[in-house]
């Protein structure tokens, strides 16, 4: 399939863009397929506000305000900033990339007010309508502002085949184009570095929480399951940062087993995580954002060979189970059931799940995502 040199895409990200895996990826697909690519980004305090990434022009914009997430008053002047600077440069833009519903009204302002040609991409992260932490009066405003905008969109984009189903009975839209967010394809060398950093021994199974450090994620669960087992072969890391990263770091210093590592970018990831033995990924079923969801760390510990430990929401457990690379546990009696889980981890039980892996990662990586992406923008191009 022939390139299409010239074009000009736009992402609109709401965020940092520090730790945005999917982003990043995303953009640098489309630096390879030909595209001239710019992100427009928040800036906060010790970011550089321009950068070049591998191709990629990024702009960051100061908008003055601090923690606005959630608050619609100051979504509203965070949207309207980004609108008047993406305005100066939408004249030569084909392609708007809107990361998320908050990213949405920028795209849609951009074309009404300033260029009618171009094209909206919307990209939804998640099923927004039920994310967590949405009040009765909120998720109405979310579900009226989604449904007016989604249909200004070219073409829209998720990241689990349950949610785009729901996105098209709910708004009556074409189903939209499933796009995981799944890591590139890697043969991962099995490293020592925790084992080393931390001093763990040879004979101790290693579980691994990697991610945002944040209430949802089933973090209190699996501290709480771990304090209580008796069981002297297991060590347990967190990787990451959050809100919770405090109280973590307390259970490090109480506990000989239980270590924090802090964040690391995201080309050093899968180096850090083969040295682990079994991934974590216990979200908590808070909504249906939740219940549908494919996480990003289940594809990484995939790469990087860790069976995984999920919580029994829709989407996860049926990944687990069709593919038999890893062990669902009871979201309504986790402490327990993961207690007797960790107790009963043994090398020789992870070996025979790693048998099923390579299967798993010939399909989910970023290799075969990334065309699925790509289809999406070669038909917005013709």
């Amino acid at each position: 399939m022939e390139k299409t040199p010239g074009k000009c895409v736009h992402a609109i990200v709401l965020n940092t863009f520090e730790f945005d895996s999917r982003v990043l990826k995303t953009n640098k697909s489309l630096v390879k397929e030909g595209y001239d690519v710019s992100i427009l980004a928040m800036h906060t305090r010790g970011l550089e506000k321009k950068e070049n990434i591998g191709g990629i022009k990024l702009f960051r914009i100061g908008c003055l305000i601090n923690k606005w997430q959630g608050n619609i008053f100051k979504i509203i002047i965070v949207v309207f900033i980004f609108v008047l600077r993406a305005s100066v440069i939408s004249k030569k833009c084909d392609i708007i990339h809107c990361n998320d519903l908050q990213a949405l009204p920028v795209g849609f302002l951009v074309k009404l007010l300033f260029n009618r040609k171009v094209k909206i991409v919307y990209d939804a992260h998640e099923y927004e309508i039920e994310k967590q932490g949405l009040n009765s009066v909120l998720k109405q405003f979310v579900r009226i502002a989604e449904k007016l905008l989604i249909r200004y969109a070219d073409s829209v984009i998720t990241v689990s085949d349950e949610i785009a189903e729901e996105y098209q009975q709910l708004y009556g839209i074409p189903k939209p184009t499933v796009v995981l967010n799944c890591p590139n394809y890697s043969e991962v060398q099995k490293s020592a570095y925790f084992r080393e950093k931390f001093n763990i021994r040879q004979d101790q199974i290693i579980l691994l929480y990697q991610g945002a450090l944040s209430k949802g994620r089933g973090i209190d669960k699996v501290l709480e399951a771990f304090k209580q087992t008796t069981a002297s072969h297991l060590a347990l890391i967190f990787l990451g940062y959050g809100p919770l990263l405090d109280s973590l770091i307390h259970a490090s210093n109480k506990f000989s087993n239980i270590f924090v590592h802090e964040a690391v970018p995201s080309e050093d990831l899968l180096r850090l995580t083969s040295s682990a033995d079994i991934g974590l990924s216990l979200i908590e079923n808070r909504c249906l954002s939740y219940y549908y969801s494919l996480p990003n760390k289940m594809f990484e510990y995939l790469m990087a060979d860790l069976p995984i430990i999920v919580s029994n929401l829709y989407s996860m457990r049926k990944f687990v189970d069709e593919y038999r690379v890893g062990i669902s546990v009871d979201e309504k009696n986790s402490i327990e059931e993961l207690k007797s889980v960790f107790e009963n981890i043994t090398f020789e039980k992870l070996a025979q799940m790693k048998v099923n892996f390579e299967i798993a990662k010939n399909e989910f990586n970023w290799e075969i995502q990334e065309e699925h992406l790509l289809r999406v923008y070669r038909k917005l191009a013709v």
